[in-house]
């Protein structure tokens, strides 16, 4: 619908004319506009990719911007189009992106932020919690290394109590 920044003269949004018909109905054009203005807008604020940071930024705008023009929140026209970078995450099923950034941008819709400042913070929390996601296969590791230790230290003691048991009995019986 509209062209990347480098396209641009000066990396300004620009609407694709069908948006612009006069052909379409005049308030739900108005609405379509923000739709698209808002999800472009996500694009220069973030990488531009589809991914969890772009969801929760074009989520955060559509929370912010409330309902269309028959009181429907805005929010009700996102799709998963808007996620289909998910994977650029590893370790990370759709579910858990969209969970991520549904939290995010819901905790960060009412602060008293710019959608630049809103932007920054989404995009920061981003590449911590990607990070945390890509180091889950060596969290798992070490939890099934230390459940293992702890088996095996759990069989030696049990063995042990075994053994001291037999002496023990032994002892007694030589004693009396």
């Amino acid at each position: 619908m509209c062209p990347d920044m480098q396209d641009t003269k000066e990396g300004e949004i620009q609407i694709a004319d069908d948006l612009l018909s006069a052909s379409k109905n005049e308030g739900g054009m108005a609405d379509r506009l923000m739709l698209v203005y808002l999800h472009e807008l996500s694009h220069r604020l973030t990488s531009g990719h589809h991914n969890a940071a772009f969801f929760a930024v074009n989520t955060l705008l559509l929370l912010r911007a409330g309902s269309d023009r028959h009181d429907r929140p805005l929010l009700h026209d996102m799709e998963l189009y808007d996620l289909q970078d998910w994977q650029d995450t590893p370790n990370c099923q759709i579910g858990e992106a969209l969970d991520w950034a549904l939290t995010t941008a819901g905790e960060l819709a009412n602060e008293d932020l710019s959608a630049e400042a809103a932007a920054t913070k989404i995009i920061a929390r981003y590449k911590k919690w990607k990070a945390w996601k890509t180091a889950e296969p060596e969290r798992t590791a070490k939890a099934e290394a230390k459940i293992k230790d702890l088996s095996d230290a759990r069989y030696r003691w049990a063995f042990a109590a075994f053994v001291g048991g037999l002496l023990f009995t032994r002892f007694m019986n030589l004693v009396f």
